[in-house]
């Protein structure tokens, strides 16, 4: 009988407020922020630090590396060290899943750029390249290759047609959208380029990076960010530490009154030269005389400095305090400028008086900081939102005895989560933590700290109520309570374990005192009890375990074995079997009776650093420092389950009482909540599964390899490489899409036969005659595999179920026979079947790639003129349809605009889409000169009235 198991699974992550993987953003109401945590992108309540909401995709265990929002404020784009991206919609909040999601790139994704309109994406990666990605069709445009490191920055230049991309290669490229084709590559001075910037209407373009320059002005460490804003009248500048600088940025109209005014001292210079040589003026030379230049220090202003407590790792503007709002929902609007004091007399746009940023730091908090835009300005933390993350990795983990509360230690501060609601309930300063306890029914903490010291929190007043700073000589690795009392044992660098007794003098405070201590040959790593108290075990740094009686303290047994250091060890509650892990990545299981080695374990990659069986079981949990936790039977020496979802070192774990689940926490700062399901594991299934991953990283492998050859042979000079690439990427979904086509016409294939033979068996009953004796009808039983459906409907539904991100991908997988034979099916759908879209890219797609073949295979001539003549006819009837529909929509919008004097929200992002890529400030210049030419229309046409009346006048004498 095979024997089945209960599924362990992911059901919560907490702990990790900002990740250091992606940058920030915030949206348009200023209110929330989105940070990346981990695999998912948290949505922050800035002002009570709450978590509002989590986007994170099914099955995902990739880190978050980057993240836009769009212009709409609706349209989020993150991207994934996996080198996928998934959109996001804000104001659906009806379900968690994400809208599409875009494969194309080998590694982690590095810049995300979307167009005004939030139609067009633009990608850069660490494998070198720039994507271009259709959002409304959901597939890649282009792949653009030509940098030889890392791409750290993209940017659309929609003035200019083009993207502007930077790498770590130390270059410059822009690209023109419409031929594909860098057309302009500069190479920085030295080092390499981080950050791109670029203002609305495409005259400024800013690049940052190693070389403490930027393309305007210098400075003093590497440029790790640039990002415009205040409607482009401010700059903000982040260095690779803790410093970030602002900079007013001049406006054309500034900058004009500048060359004006530098212009006329020029030429009073020029006349008092003049005046001194000749004593009296004679004249200037105007063609002697140069035209006053700008320079980068007169396009932007220094003004204020920022300096944090920690160093930076990203930043976003926010939209200004008290702006009114144009239309709002699921909490995003836009911002409408509504400051009259936004436009100076010259109709340029003026600096405001504060502004705020959104800074991510790199201990797990966010800060709202309040800079004052002048020269020497203050800046000053405003609010931040830090109490629902570590500041630094969590070392130590324990459980309290209900399984209610969990804590973990860390360096400078210990947090006590609730378990159940993920919400931190206490925040203990304390030492750098390595290992924790609860106590005394879990109303105090014990933290064992790197210096060698024990301290003891109270749980009610969340202080410290006692210390023992000369616990140990060194690093307290591990503490323990005894089961069934309240002895903890506690296991040092300084080769010795102790034992300590709580005491309760009075309400809210602990004392420790020491009962007894035994040293051993090297320092202790781990030191646990077993299960029922009898036996003391202690893991050493001489990759030996020693047993010794608790009573006693005469040693018991000495097991060898390891290779390495042993990091922990765990009993099973019945005390027959031990499980021990070690630097050399093995588990070993012993067994207690008389010390035999029962098996070695091999499975994870990196050093063993867990080991804790479930009570009342042989099975355990192993957590190693190759990310993963295991889950394993001991009796068959099976691994059940590798559950995947930390991005770091896994340093400790914790299962609940019951086994129902168990807690992580690792160097991602994170702690992970397992919980035990009701769905059964079959091992067999969980072999099969992880060969389907073997299997999909052989082909991104294959991928890696063609490609390579690829560039080897353009190094070469055999074949030059193209700089414009297709956008998709193979990956197993890709396969299994392809493979669905292929059954589908495989079961067309059957069934066209089933109906030829049915045909002709009714043709030859015909011909017998229906009456003739022993003659019996032909009966066409209806095939079940299709669902109900005609042929022609079964293929559009094969089709349909692949994604639209996936289909092309799927279609370059099919051979030239199944292409052909797509094709003629397709030709008689086209006239009548729906889905016009789909069979039109579908047919375009495969004539293009199959163009050399069809063109010489006479054969097919007729059906590609008969394919060509059917689908111009049918989409330019498309095409008709909708041009009707939204004439009639607009024509309703009209009315119900006239009737209720009031112009709905949707116009006015269709006449800002339509107008171009104006700024805010660019639309309060206009409307600033709007009023003022309607001033001077109003007095021109009073002169006019008042000379007309005048010659009337006259006339009439």
């Amino acid at each position: 009988m095979v024997k089945t198991y209960l599924r362990y699974a992911e059901d919560a992550s907490w702990g990790v407020v900002v990740s250091g993987g992606g940058n920030v953003a915030v949206d348009a109401s200023g209110k929330l922020a989105l940070a990346p945590a981990l695999e998912a992108v948290a949505i922050w309540n800035i002002k009570t630090g709450a978590l509002v909401r989590q986007l994170r995709a099914a099955g995902v265990s990739s880190e978050v590396t980057a993240l836009e929002l769009a212009a709409d404020g609706d349209t989020v784009a993150v991207g994934y060290a996996d080198g996928s991206i998934r959109l996001w919609q804000l104001s659906d909040t009806a379900t968690t899943a994400e809208r599409v999601t875009l494969n194309g790139h080998k590694s982690a994704v590095s810049a995300l750029h979307f167009n005004r309109a939030a139609t067009m994406l633009v990608s850069g990666a660490r494998d070198t390249n720039v994507i271009v990605w259709d959002v409304i069709a959901e597939a890649g445009i282009c792949r653009l290759r030509g940098h030889k490191d890392a791409v750290t920055d993209v940017c659309l230049l929609p003035t200019h047609d083009a993207i502007a991309s930077v790498s770590k290669d130390g270059l410059l490229k822009l690209w023109d959208l419409p031929t594909q084709h860098c057309i302009q590559t500069v190479a920085a001075p030295s080092g390499e380029l981080w950050s791109l910037a670029a203002d609305e209407a495409g005259e400024r373009l800013l690049t940052g990076g190693a070389n403490a320059e930027v393309l305007v002005w210098r400075l003093e460490a590497r440029v790790a960010r640039l990002r415009f804003g205040l409607d482009d009248r401010a700059l903000a500048v982040q260095f690779a530490d803790r410093n970030l600088q602002l900079f007013s940025v001049q406006s054309a109209a500034q900058l004009k009154r500048q060359l004006k005014r530098r212009a006329a001292k020029k030429r009073k210079a020029a006349s008092g030269a003049a005046v001194a040589v000749s004593g009296a003026v004679t004249g200037i030379d105007e063609d002697d005389e140069t035209e006053p230049t700008l320079h980068a220090a007169d396009c932007f202003l220094p003004l204020t400095h920022l300096r944090a407590a920690q160093k930076l790792h990203s930043f976003a503007f926010m939209p200004r305090a008290g702006r009114a709002q144009m239309g709002a929902g699921a909490g995003i609007a836009a911002v409408a400028p509504d400051e009259a004091d936004d436009v100076d007399e010259g109709g340029a746009c003026k600096v405001p008086d504060t502004a705020r940023l959104l800074v991510a730091d790199r201990s797990n908090a966010l800060g709202v900081y309040g800079c004052e835009l002048k020269q020497g300005g203050a800046a000053a933390l405003l609010s931040s939102v830090s109490a629902a993350g570590h500041r630094s990795e969590p070392r130590g983990l324990a459980l309290s005895a209900d399984d209610r509360l969990a804590v973990a230690a860390c360096d400078g501060e210990t947090k006590v989560w609730n378990v159940k609601s993920q919400q931190c309930v206490g925040s203990l300063a304390c030492g750098y933590g390595l290992s924790a306890a609860f106590v005394l029914a879990s109303k105090y903490v014990i933290v064992g700290t790197k210096a060698g010291s024990l301290q003891a929190f109270s749980l009610a007043t969340n202080d410290l109520v006692d210390e023992r700073a000369d616990a140990h000589a060194g690093a307290v690795w591990s503490l323990c309570v005894q089961p069934g009392s309240t002895t903890i044992l506690s296991g040092g660098a300084d080769k010795t374990i102790a034992f300590w007794t709580p005491r309760e003098p009075k309400p809210n405070v602990v004392k420790l005192e020491e009962e007894r201590r035994h040293e051993l040959n090297d320092d202790v790593l781990c030191a646990r009890f077993t299960p029922e108290g009898k036996h003391v075990v202690a893991a050493l740094l001489d990759a030996s375990i020693r047993i010794l009686f608790t009573d006693s303290l005469k040693l018991f047994l000495t097991l060898y074995g390891h290779q390495l250091p042993v990091l922990c060890v765990s009993a099973s509650s019945d005390g027959e079997l031990l499980a021990s892990g070690a630097a050399d990545k093995t588990i070993k299981i012993w067994g207690l009776d008389f010390g035999d080695c029962h098996r070695s374990l091999h499975g994870h990659t990196e050093s063993v650093m867990c080991v804790a069986f479930v009570r009342e079981t042989h099975f355990f949990f192993s957590s190693s420092k190759d990310k993963t936790v295991r889950y394993w039977d001991a009796d068959h020496f099976e691994q059940i389950l590798c559950l995947k979802g930390h991005h770091a070192d896994v340093w400790a774990m914790a299962p609940s009482r019951s086994g129902s689940f168990v807690v992580s926490a690792s160097k991602d700062r994170s702690l992970r909540l397992w919980k035990r399901s009701d769905e059964q594991v079959f091992l067999e299934e969980e072999r099969e599964a992880a060969l389907e991953e073997l299997f999909e990283a052989g082909l991104e492998k294959r991928q890696e390899y063609a490609e390579a050859e690829e560039e080897e042979a353009a190094a070469l000079g055999m074949e030059p490489q193209a700089e414009a690439a297709a956008a998709g990427r193979r990956t197993m979904e890709t396969v299994k899409g392809a493979e669905r086509v292929l059954e589908a016409l495989k079961t067309l294939t059957e069934e066209s036969e089933r109906v030829a033979e049915y045909e002709n068996a009714h043709a030859k009953w015909t011909a017998r005659g229906a009456a003739g004796e022993g003659s019996k009808q032909p009966v066409l039983v209806p095939n079940m595999l299709l669902l109900g459906l005609d042929q022609g409907a079964y293929l559009l539904k094969a089709l349909s179920s692949v994604r639209a991100t996936e289909l092309e991908q799927a279609l370059l997988l099919l051979p030239f026979d199944a292409a052909k034979a797509l094709l003629t099916r397709l030709l008689p759908l086209v006239p009548r079947a729906p889905p016009v879209e789909l069979m039109a890219k579908v047919i375009l797609f495969l004539l293009r790639v199959h163009h050399k073949q069809i063109v010489g295979s006479a054969g097919l001539l007729t059906m590609l003129n008969a394919l060509d003549t059917s689908l111009r006819s049918r989409l330019a009837q498309e095409h008709g349809v909708i041009g009707y529909n939204l004439a009639a929509m607009r024509y309703m919008r009209q009315q119900l605009e006239q009737v209720d004097d009031t112009r709905f929200f949707a116009g006015a992002l269709e006449q800002s889409t339509a107008t171009g890529r104006d700024s805010i400030g660019e639309l309060r210049r206009k409307t600033a000169a709007r009023e003022r030419g309607s001033k001077r229309e109003k007095k021109l046409k009073g002169r006019k009235m008042k000379e007309v009346a005048e010659a009337a006048k006259k006339k009439a004498m």
